[in-house]
C-alpha cells in the first residue's frame, strides 16, 4: 500500500488521507481483506489512524517520541508500570461531550539485540544510565480494528513484533533497488516515478529468477542483483547511468 500511495503525485503539505482512502476502497472493491496496517512514525497522523480504525483495520506503529511514551518506558524501568497497557490519543473536542479519544495498546520491546528484561536489570543495578536504558527500549502501538487476527495483546507480544518486522522487508527492498542505479540524479517527479517503476520491475524479475534457480538447483549459488542486471543487456554500462 505504501508503494501505491507513493506513486501518486502528492504535493508538499498536501493531505495524504484521501490517497489512502482511494487505495483502501480499491482493495475493498476487489474483495481484498486488510487485517493489519504496518506503518512507521512518518505516517503517525490522527486522521489516518482514526480512519483505519473506522475501516476495521488493525494498526501496528512505533510509539511517538512524546512525553506520554517516555513516561511509560520510565515506569517500566523503575518498576512502577507494566510492559504493556493502554494509551489514549485525543482526536478532537466535542462540545458538551468532551474529548473524543482513540484507544491504543502499547507494548515495550528491547531494541536491536537488547533483551527488555536485561535492560531493566542493568538499569536497576546501576550498570547503565536512565537515558541509555530508555534508548534501548522500543515501544510499539497496537490499535484494534477487527477480530480477524489478534484479539488481545497479552500473550501475543512476540507475534505482534514479528508482524511489524515484516515491514522491514520494504526497507530492504528499497535499499536493494537503489543499487540498480538507474537515473538516481533525476529530480523531475514524472521521471522519478518512471525510474521507480522500472526498478520495481527489475527487482521483481530478479526475485523470480532466484526462486526459479533454487527450484531447479538448490545447491547453486544465488545470482546477485548486479549479475542479473548485467545479463539483461549487452551494454552493461547502461546500468551505471
Amino acid at each position: 500500500m505504501h508503494i501505491v500511495v507513493a506513486a501518486f503525485k502528492i504535493r508538499k503539505r498536501e493531505h495524504k488521507l484521501p490517497y489512502f482512502e482511494r487505495v483502501i476502497n480499491r482493495f475493498k472493491a476487489d474483495n481484498i481483506d486488510i487485517k493489519y496496517f504496518l506503518v512507521d512514525r512518518g505516517f503517525y497522523r490522527k486522521d489516518l489512524l482514526e480512519y483505519l480504525k473506522n475501516c476495521k483495520i488493525s494498526v501496528i506503529t512505533p510509539g511517538r517520541q512524546c512525553k506520554a511514551t517516555k513516561q511509560k518506558i520510565i515506569n517500566w524501568l523503575t518498576g512502577k508500570g507494566n510492559r504493556s497497557g493502554t494509551m489514549f490519543l485525543n482526536l478532537k473536542y466535542v462540545r458538551g461531550v468532551g474529548w473524543k479519544c482513540l484507544t491504543m495498546n502499547f507494548i515495550l520491546y528491547g531494541k536491536g539485540n537488547h533483551q527488555l528484561s536485561q535492560v531493566k536489570r542493568d538499569y536497576q543495578s546501576g550498570l547503565i544510565s536512565l537515558e541509555t536504558a530508555m534508548s534501548r527500549v522500543f515501544p510499539l502501538l497496537f490499535i484494534f480494528g477487527n477480530k480477524n487476527g489478534i484479539t488481545k495483546v497479552n500473550g501475543n507480544e512476540k507475534y505482534i513484533r514479528d508482524l511489524y518486522r515484516k515491514r522491514w522487508d520494504i526497507e530492504i527492498a528499497f535499499r536493494t533497488k537503489h543499487l540498480i542505479g538507474i537515473g538516481n540524479w533525476l529530480t523531475n517527479r514524472d521521471s522519478r516515478l518512471l525510474r521507480f517503476g522500472l526498478k520495481c520491475f527489475i527487482y521483481n524479475q530478479w526475485q523470480i529468477s532466484q526462486y526459479v534457480q533454487s527450484r531447479s538447483n538448490s545447491a547453486a549459488n544465488s545470482i546477485t542483483l548486479k549479475e542479473f542486471c548485467g545479463r539483461l543487456t549487452v551494454n552493461r554500462g547502461f546500468w551505471a547511468l
